[in-house]
């Protein structure tokens, strides 16, 4: 008789991200709450570094913006510490692009209007990994937005999310 293995609550969350839902979609969706953001850093103009631009598909010169912060839940639950560059300039309305340089709205509720797509770069589950801020992680992801344009689609953002051991404890183990 086969027994069966059951991927860790990391692994588990991995595995869900790479397609359609943003993290902060995904988030939602586990928690069953909304999921708010706290903006702790942002820069409304940066450059990118040569990896960036290959990623973004951005020429040279082309303006970034970059943001950083958390994510928690409505009744307070920390989910992860963020952080995103994206082309404002390829956000098609100004009060998007106004909206997350000057709230703390999450850039996956932003973005949803568009309906994003979301490409998983990485996803690492190593154990005992730390966040910026020393919290205890389950999941270092990173991934890329693409934004639906015309018959394609344009790279518009790259996330990084440290998610906390806590909440995918609480909402898969």
């Amino acid at each position: 008789m086969a027994t069966e293995t059951r991927l860790s609550p990391a692994a588990e969350l991995a595995g869900m991200l790479d397609g359609a839902l943003t993290f902060t979609a995904l988030a939602e969706k586990l928690a069953g709450e909304e999921v708010t953001a706290e903006v702790t850093a942002r820069w409304h103009e940066t450059c990118l570094t040569g990896a960036e631009r290959r990623l973004l598909q951005a020429p040279g010169g082309m303006i970034a913006a970059w943001r950083s912060g958390f994510l928690r839940t409505v009744s307070g639950a920390r989910i992860a510490e963020v952080q995103a560059t994206y082309i404002p300039g390829r956000i098609p309305d100004a009060e998007v692009r106004e909206q997350l340089l000057a709230s703390a709205v999450p850039l996956g509720r932003a973005l949803e209007r568009y309906h994003v797509r979301r490409e998983q770069l990485s996803a690492d589950t190593e154990p005992g990994r730390r966040s910026p801020l020393g919290a205890r992680v389950a999941l270092l992801s990173a991934g890329m937005l693409w934004l639906p344009r015309g018959a394609g689609e344009v790279p518009l953002a790259l996330a990084t999310e440290w998610v906390y051991a806590s909440f995918a404890e609480d909402v898969l183990g």
